[in-house]
């Protein structure tokens, strides 16, 4: 296994699925889409149980709900879901 380190640009760093950038004495969070995310999910006519079919939906909304995010990242995280 091999790590790189991943340096700030700008204040701003991506970690795991966070961006985390720096404002003046605060730190403001965000969450972060690598630019290849199709943000796929199992089709609602498939055959697979519901619960499968809505777990992806109720972990979007549950991570919107527990990270700090400020009015216009949770509006921008809502638009996405």
């Amino acid at each position: 296994m091999k790590f790189t380190p991943t340096h700030e640009e700008h204040n701003t760093i991506n970690y795991l699925d966070l961006t985390i950038r720096r404002h003046y004495n605060k730190l403001i969070i965000d969450i972060y889409r690598k630019p290849t995310a199709t943000d796929t999910t199992i089709n609602f006519f498939s055959n697979h149980p519901i619960e499968q079919k809505m777990a992806t939906f109720r972990s979007y909304l549950n991570r919107m709900q527990d990270l700090p995010l400020n009015q216009e990242g949770k509006q921008k995280e809502w638009k996405t879901i």
